[in-house]
């Protein structure tokens, strides 16, 4: 009976940390989202002022520059993601398959080695 109980409340107790990961990590993206948003809404006015361009400064303008700052931070997450993850991918099968990997090394090096002193004379 206790053993039962132990083991929901090993459980609950790893799912309630996980929990405090997944939002920590949200807090951040959150936190760096609006500051990448509002950053892209000054833009025009820094581009109008610094760089002389002729940009409408209103707040469509604004909104618009915003959402392109968030679709392309939210795109840059993605991309992230999908390189750790290969990554990570990659070295998994990579500790998998070099016992075959090395396997068939050895096996092609035993027949290079065959083959080298059989070589037939004209």
């Amino acid at each position: 009976m206790f053993e039962h109980a132990n083991s929901e409340l090993l459980v609950l107790f790893l799912v309630f940390v996980l929990f405090l990961i997944v939002a920590k990590k949200a807090y951040h993206v959150l936190y760096n989202t609006l500051i990448i948003v509002f950053l892209s809404a000054l833009f025009p006015y820094f581009a109008n002022g610094i760089l002389g361009m002729n940009l409408p400064l209103d707040l469509n303008t604004s909104l618009q520059f915003a959402v392109l700052g968030a679709i392309l931070y939210f795109s840059y997450l993605y991309v992230k993601l999908l390189w750790v993850s290969s990554r990570t991918l990659s070295r998994v099968l990579a500790a998998i398959l070099s016992p075959v990997i090395l396997l068939i090394k050895s096996a092609f090096k035993r027949k290079k080695k065959k083959g080298e002193g059989s070589e037939e004379r004209d």
